[in-house]
């Protein structure tokens, strides 16, 4: 195709156009040479790309009695999502079979595994089925596994084939399964349709949806969630194919902002101090953070100089369970703190993260965090005496969190993602969630959070004399009635 260039220049060409600086008119080999340090490259453009603020009431600044009545609405929505939840898992659990056989009949000995939004705790009824082979077949096994599904599975329907020949290929298709309800009026039974991704082995997302499971047990993260994704959906921002945010990254993002507070630890960095009975039975477990980071390497299927650690505080039996347990009860929060947090989830990414300088991530069992500990800790403490002397608590916990620097992390690209968020995937350290992102997508998210909090406040304050509990949460999303 480029007849002119080997591959090896089309590759340095394209890293330098990703380190393009528009204001000295620099490539990034260019752009470094002019500075002796990517934070020097970080204040050159802190200084022609300045933050653009926008308004936005502290979360103090919201009346409590709303943010009860939020804390009440959004719990009982949490309630009823789990109950649904089961229902839809009963029936997710008959197509999960029907595609077992279907699969069984064209890759003989070839399993199926669950993992995505149905199974890691952040999902609703409505999530899409994510399902992956335990082996990786070419991709004449694939086309034949499409034809028989197609042709001779009359449950299933609306087959897309097109991603097959992608680098992770996807087959995607609906599964009708009646569901135990009086027929209808014409005689004939109702369904429930399941749409489902079918892709090849994919360790790395089994893991990953393991890990975000874990975090999901505090319900806390879930709840927060479960309001976040109906915010984001409503006002069209939760769509990457339009340059916007993915669900999994505003998982990470909720993770991030309770870890910044201290009701989520670093799973990744935390590990089980067990003692065995005379069978070897756990008997009792410790939940301890090691001097050495956790390390357990897998091989990336795409990347093969790249190795992941995929070590997390997982556990497996009851002992561990309750240990982790008590660990996230440690918090001491309850479910009446989950408006004040949802409502601080929203004003720290308006107003308080730095999304210029550091990395969203959810996990200090990274080696870029040693390149800067000590400065960091420093400029932590000089913070938090700040916030100190503002008597504002919750922004102690604030400045008391270490976070990744985005020029440390991707010091190849931090100038392209200067203006915009930057979301590491947790396994996949050196992939960027959120890399689709557009800068106007970036602060139109951070305008939606925004107007939310100006509503709360908006309705505490005004002249109704009262507040609707079954409204709260309409007004946070600007739906409520006149």
């Amino acid at each position: 195709q480029h007849k002119l260039f080997n591959a090896t220049t089309l590759q340095n060409l394209q890293e330098q156009l990703e380190g393009y600086c528009p204001v000295r008119e620099l490539f990034m080999t260019m752009f470094r040479k002019q500075f002796n340090s990517p934070q020097q490259g970080q204040q050159h453009l802190n200084i022609f790309y300045p933050e653009k603020p926008i308004p936005c009431p502290a979360p103090l600044a919201i009346s409590g009695t709303v943010l009860k009545l939020l804390s009440d609405e959004i719990v009982a929505a949490s309630q009823a999502n789990a109950t649904a939840v089961q229902e839809a898992n009963a029936v997710k659990e008959a197509v999960y079979k029907q595609v077992c056989l279907a699969v069984d009949h064209v890759l003989p000995g070839v399993g199926v595994r669950v993992f995505g939004s149905s199974v890691n705790g952040f999902g609703t009824a409505g999530s899409d089925l994510d399902l992956s082979l335990t082996a990786t077949p070419t991709s004449t096994q694939l086309t034949n596994l499409a034809a028989y599904i197609e042709d001779q599975v009359p449950t299933m329907s609306n087959l897309d084939s097109s991603r097959l020949t992608a680098r992770i290929p996807i087959l995607k298709f609906d599964v009708a399964i009646p569901v135990a309800v009086p027929v209808n009026s014409n005689g004939t039974q109702q369904q429930r349709v399941i749409q489902v991704d079918l892709s090849p082995s994919n360790t790395l997302a089994q893991i990953n949806t393991k890990l975000l499971h874990t975090y999901s047990l505090h319900p806390m993260a879930s709840s927060i969630m479960l309001l976040l994704k109906r915010l984001v959906r409503k006002y069209n921002v939760n769509n990457p194919s339009e340059g916007s945010l993915s669900t999994y990254a505003y998982v990470l993002m909720v993770i991030h902002y309770l870890q910044t507070v201290n009701v989520l630890p670093d799973l990744q960095s935390l590990a089980y101090l067990r003692q065995t009975d005379a069978h070897g039975n756990v008997c009792s477990a410790q939940i301890v953070r090691p001097n050495t980071p956790p390390h357990v390497p897998l091989q990336h299927p795409h990347s093969p100089h790249y190795v992941c650690n995929v070590y997390f505080l997982c556990p497996n039996n009851r002992v561990e369970y309750d240990a982790l347990m008590k660990l996230y009860g440690a918090s001491n929060v309850s479910a009446s703190d989950v408006g004040f947090h949802f409502v601080n989830f929203l004003y720290y990414f308006v107003n308080q993260f730095d999304y210029r300088r550091d990395v969203v991530s959810i996990t200090k069992n990274d080696p870029d965090f040693a390149n800067y500990a000590v400065a960091a800790t420093m400029q932590a403490q000089t913070q938090a005496q700040q916030a100190v002397d503002c008597n504002d608590a919750a922004a102690v916990g604030l400045a008391g969190y270490a976070k990744l620097l985005k020029c440390e992390h991707w010091p190849e690209s931090f100038t392209t993602k200067h203006n915009t968020l930057s979301v590491a995937d947790p396994l996949e350290k050196f992939y960027d969630v959120s890399h689709v992102l557009k800068n106007s997508q970036w602060f139109r998210i951070r305008k939606v959070f925004a107007e939310a909090l100006e509503r709360l406040c908006s309705y505490g304050t005004d002249s109704r004399g009262g507040c609707d509990v079954k409204s709260v949460v309409q007004v946070l999303l600007g739906t409520e009635e006149s």
